[in-house]
């Protein structure tokens, strides 16, 4: 076989005479000649010293087993399975497979980035790990009865994602039969998290309209019913009065307040026109609701800080502060539920969850008895190169947030400016652990004098997730100085109440006094 020459095999047969060690070849390719053409083929062979009586070696013996056809079939099904998985892992969901007594065999790579695992410890763990704790029972009783039966699995189940977070999912699951054995089963699970939202907000919204609606034409009702039980002139007036009143509320489409625009900056801005017309139809409806003894509603839209305010200013009843403490509790959650303030429930949730879809909020300022101001907040994606950011051992400056260290007397001080949200307050947090722990301080001053609007999306994280790493950083004292707005002095107050953690925190309104009280610790 002169074909062999160069393919190694002469020189392995050198290797086993010198070495008189046999070598055993598996599925070796080998070029050879058949009928004038060079073709490739696969064998199995043994290379085997024979010797004689002084142990040299004399000879070898060559077994060889033609395997082309059957190497052959497995790449076709190596190369199969390979488009199989690149398949999977192009589908955007969960896809996994077990074997036919149910046990997770293969999960594709959607599941392994939701999960942050390998497919090595998220087979090894199995579902139970990610599917939660509420979810579980079900969940195994119908993959048992799908297992048992054969049938096809389906159940909706939250499973637990690398951030912590829980998401629903629609999990589905049909058996590959062949011959009428199950060979494995094949699943998928969909990501149905925002579907449940809607779903959710849905019974929440019509909960809601359900209420608003249904307590005075409720009103109306049993007045009518009792008015049609009396003979009593005095009771039928009594009743009618108050029949009148609720209708009233019905009724009360009219004003006679005169909407001014006392400022309107010139400003392109692109979103849901219609969405936003409703906030802006319920902000003017509650100003005019709640002055019923006012003539006007001012109205202001101006550009600060790289994003739009507009503010309805009323001179009616204003809020009182346990109303205000009531409202900014229901709103100051990023996932905040339709819980219902008397009057502003339906309107303000709604507008509350329009302005967030386009990354915007609301916030109010109000006085008993003089009226109040409410504000929503649009971001505009306006770029300013000249806005540099400082970044030294001592002192830190951006757009959002200073920090400095005050080295004589130990203290890290802190100055936020301008409107925040959610990522402004995460990344400045990370600059002040970076300065705790830098120059190793026990103190800081907070403060909130120059933010401006409201940053409640960012109560829960500072409270459970800052605080504690705050001080897992060393912090000891902080001295929170907050300006006379009221979501403002909510949010910090919110945020020291679901505070983890034991750092000593007194509030303030004058910087000086704050960081005098720090510098006496």
């Amino acid at each position: 076989l002169p074909e062999l020459a160069g393919q190694d095999f002469l020189t392995i047969l050198d290797e086993v005479f010198t070495s008189a060690q046999p070598f055993y070849g598996n599925e070796v390719k080998a070029f050879l000649e058949q009928n004038g053409v060079i073709e490739e083929r696969y064998f199995n062979f043994v290379y085997h010293p024979l010797k004689d009586d002084l142990g040299e070696t004399t000879s070898i013996m060559v077994v060889a087993t033609l395997v082309t056809e059957q190497v052959k079939a497995r790449k076709v099904i190596e190369e199969s399975e390979q488009r199989f998985r690149f398949m999977l892992n192009a589908i955007p969901q969960q896809v996994w497979t077990a074997t036919p007594d149910g046990a997770l065999d293969y999960v594709n790579e959607v599941v392994c980035d939701d999960f942050g695992d390998n497919t090595e410890q998220i087979v090894g763990y199995g579902w139970q790990k990610y599917i939660h704790p509420d979810d579980l029972q079900t969940a195994l009783a119908q993959w048992k009865h799908a297992l048992q039966t054969g049938t096809e699995y389906a159940v909706e189940f939250r499973l637990l994602f690398a951030d912590g977070s829980y998401k629903w999912h629609l999990a589905r699951a049909l058996p590959f039969v062949e011959n009428g054995v199950v060979k494995l089963w094949i699943g998928t699970n969909t990501n149905i998290d925002i579907q449940k939202e809607n779903e959710q907000k849905k019974d929440e919204f019509i909960s809601i309209a359900s209420h608003e609606l249904k307590t005075p034409l409720t009103s109306v009702k049993a007045f009518n019913q009792l008015m049609s039980r009396t003979d009593d002139p005095e009771k039928l007036s009594k009743y009618v009065a108050k029949s009148a009143e609720h209708i009233s509320k019905l009724e009360k489409l009219t004003t006679t307040h005169q909407i001014m625009l006392e400022q309107a900056d010139a400003i392109e801005y692109n979103g849901d026109h219609f969405r936003l017309e409703q906030v802006m139809n319920n902000f003017l409806t509650n100003a005019i609701k709640y002055s019923p003894e006012g003539d006007k509603v001012l109205v202001n839209c101006k550009v600060e800080n790289n994003n739009i305010v507009v503010s309805v200013e009323d001179f009616g009843v204003g809020i009182e502060e346990n109303s205000l403490d009531k409202l900014f509790d229901r709103y100051y959650r990023v996932d905040n539920t339709a819980m219902r303030f008397e009057g502003l429930g339906l309107g303000l949730f709604i507008s509350s969850e329009i302005l967030k879809r386009h990354q915007g909020n609301f916030w109010l300022e109000s006085e008993l008895g003089k009226g109040s101001t409410f504000y929503f907040r649009l971001p505009l994606d306006l770029k300013d190169d000249s806005k540099t950011v400082i970044n030294t051992d001592d002192f830190y400056e951006d757009e959002s947030i200073v920090v400095s260290y005050n080295a004589e007397n130990a203290r890290v001080d802190v100055d936020w400016r301008g409107f925040q949200d959610l990522a402004s307050v995460q990344n400045g947090g990370a600059k002040i652990i970076e300065f705790l722990k830098r120059h190793q301080s026990s103190k800081a001053c907070n403060d909130n004098t120059n933010v401006l609007g409201t940053w409640s999306e960012a109560v829960d994280w500072a409270g459970k997730e800052f605080f504690p790493m705050l001080e897992e950083a060393g912090l000891k004292h902080l001295a929170w100085v907050y300006p006379d707005s009221v979501f403002n002095k909510l949010s910090a107050k919110k945020t020291v109440d679901i505070a983890q953690g034991g750092i000593i925190t007194q509030f303030f309104t004058e910087v000086e006094l704050a960081k005098a009280w720090l510098d006496s610790k």
